[in-house]
């Protein structure tokens, strides 16, 4: 199949160009802010670099309830409201909270910030756009019952902060690293133990959290630092591992029973589950360029258990086909649902083709969400400097390259 001609944004926005994404200088804001969360600057010469969106949102603590429905439905259409109102957002007299009976969270004035700022702005940017409003909707209610949650929900804010920040250090600051280390502390606690049916919402909130958490948190600071460029080490691929192990927690809590406070959310989620599966059966690996699946040795024959790559595959072509954007989100992340251990493994062995989907799948995430976009990029740029320094004399390789070279 002819591959469409790669153009270089010339007119974009200072925070594509910033970000060292394409901007698709769509107005009067572009998509890629959009899914980034921040206000395009593309229009205003003195608009601020990066500044964040921040959303209307009128939010009553767990102790007075959850919101009238048509309060939440209100919600759904503050995504381009420029004012922050945050109505009894924190729990008055409430100072720290016991996380394990030995310690305690201080919920001082900058935690405060950091939750405001997560149901305000971080959580509205995680998702697809109306499951992020339920979530918020819903997540209101529980995160001060449920230690391990308000620890996931201070790390990720955090995170974001650090995103956000105009020259962002590529190290966790010291509230990601404390916050994030008693998130999964007290949440592997709350796993080695019989589940009890209050923590079944917070444990399936928390392992959501981590899941994005885990995919955003790189240390390395430019491409030369990042894996496969890197010596091999056991954590190699370990966002993989905790991204996958969403399922088991799914499975585990089941959001979609009575009386589950997502399982309105986790319904829609699930149907579109379903329309991605639809969609992937539909198109396959007929998107992909003949000239990969002939390198996989993908042939009428092939069966999943015969070709370690065609799974893989399977997943890669839908997400190629889609928009990069925030509503196509569950396709875009279908590919890593689909690395299953074989596939896995030819990764940790650094296996040449293995490595050019994993290219090709970073290149089409690019720009797509704030918490997608920094390993996609360093990553990504590692797989094509890894490819081209080991791999030189492949020339089907070095061809199909120039795609994810081209994008990242």
């Amino acid at each position: 199949r002819k591959r469409r001609t790669h153009h270089k944004s010339r007119r974009g926005c200072r925070n594509c160009k910033l970000r060292r994404v394409k901007c698709d200088e769509a107005r009067p804001g572009c998509k890629k802010c959009s899914n980034f969360g921040v206000s395009c600057n593309y229009d205003d010469p003195n608009a601020p670099d990066l500044q964040t969106i921040c959303h209307t949102v009128t939010w009553r603590s767990a102790a007075k309830g959850l919101p009238p429905k048509s309060a939440r439905s209100s919600m759904e259409s503050c995504f381009s409201v420029a004012k922050v109102e945050v109505l009894n957002s924190l729990r008055p007299g409430l100072p720290c909270l016991s996380d394990d009976g030995k310690s305690t969270i201080l919920l001082d004035i900058e935690c405060q910030g950091r939750l405001d700022r997560f149901i305000t702005r971080t959580v509205l940017t995680i998702g697809t756009p109306h499951v992020s409003v339920i979530f918020q909707a819903e997540l209101s209610s529980i995160i001060y019952d449920s230690p391990y949650l308000m620890h996931m929900v201070q790390a990720l804010t955090a995170l974001h902060d650090r995103i956000l920040s105009p020259n962002p250090d590529a190290q966790q600051t010291k509230a990601e690293l404390y916050h994030a280390s008693r998130a999964a502390a007290l949440f592997n606690a709350k796993l080695s133990k019989p589940l009890q049916q209050e923590d079944r919402d917070p444990m399936w909130a928390t392992a959501a959290l981590l899941g994005i958490a885990a995919m955003c948190w790189i240390e390395a600071s430019c491409a030369e630092d990042s894996w496969p460029l890197t010596v091999r080490k056991p954590s190699d691929l370990d966002w993989i591992r905790i991204s996958r192990s969403k399922v088991a927690i799914w499975n585990l809590t089941d959001p979609l029973r009575k009386g589950s406070r997502f399982r309105r959310m986790a319904e829609e989620q699930h149907q579109s589950y379903e329309s991605a599966s639809v969609l992937v059966a539909k198109l396959g690996i007929g998107e992909l360029p003949g000239k990969l699946l002939t390198l996989c040795e993908v042939d009428e024959h092939a069966t999943v258990d015969s070709n370690r790559y065609l799974l893989a595959l399977q997943m890669l072509g839908p997400a190629m086909a889609v928009e990069a954007t925030r509503a196509n989100l569950l396709v875009l992340l279908s590919f890593i649902s689909s690395i299953n251990d074989d596939f896995q493994e030819l990764l940790r062995e650094r296996d040449p083709r293995a490595l050019l989907l994993m290219a090709f799948w970073y290149a089409k995430i690019n720009g797509a969400m704030w918490w997608l976009d920094r390993r996609s990029i360093l990553e990504g740029q590692a797989i094509c400097m890894y490819l081209e320094r080991y791999h030189a004399d492949e020339a089907e390789i070095m061809e199909l390259l120039s795609y994810p070279k081209a994008q990242l």
